[in-house]
């Protein structure tokens, strides 16, 4: 039971850490980048990204620019960061611990919340709607991530809600205001 427990607060405070940390950290001259390139196990996830840009937006795009890879986000309560840097460069590190323990959809909630950050400009957007007595984030940007379970139901429409900042669907789905 203290394993549930521990992995429910994990994902809560997850990606992003506690709703009241800043997470998006910006160096000054002469701090570089760790990584010039993605550790190959992020790869799956960074396509899948591009793919459901691509079916956003009719466009395609490349992120090879912003490293995904194992390090200390510089908070222990981070799961992982964005770190944007002097010369303008970016890349996100992840907590090796933490990220062994995830699921395969909150890995995949994980990069696409941290590339909102560092590819997207995205900051967090904390608005939650109520649906059948239960609450449910708006965005995939929001500092305390949503259940896995909920984000998988309706994974095309956060997606969605990423890429364009349109609430809407969600809403409208849910059929319930705010």
């Amino acid at each position: 039971m203290k394993v549930i427990t521990a992995l429910i607060i994990s994902i809560l405070f997850g990606s992003c850490g506690s709703p009241f940390l800043k997470h998006v950290i910006k160096h000054k001259k002469g701090v570089t980048r760790q990584f010039s390139t993605t550790n190959s196990i992020f790869l799956p996830f960074v396509e899948e990204f591009k793919n459901a840009h691509t079916k956003t937006h009719g466009s395609k795009i490349s992120v090879g620019h912003i490293p995904i890879n194992f390090g200390s986000p510089s908070n222990d309560s981070f799961v992982a960061v964005c770190h944007i840097y002097y010369d303008g460069s970016k890349e996100i590190l992840i907590r090796k611990d933490k990220w062994e323990q995830f699921a395969d959809g909150d890995k995949r909630l994980t990069i696409f919340h941290e590339l909102g950050h560092c590819y997207l400009d995205r900051s967090h957007k904390n608005d939650k709607i109520v649906y059948e007595g239960k609450e449910f984030n708006t965005s995939i940007m929001s500092a305390t991530l949503m259940p896995s379970t909920d984000y998988k139901k309706y994974q095309s429409l956060y997606d969605k809600e990423l890429f364009t900042k349109n609430h809407e669907p969600l809403k409208e789905t849910l059929n319930s205001p705010l």
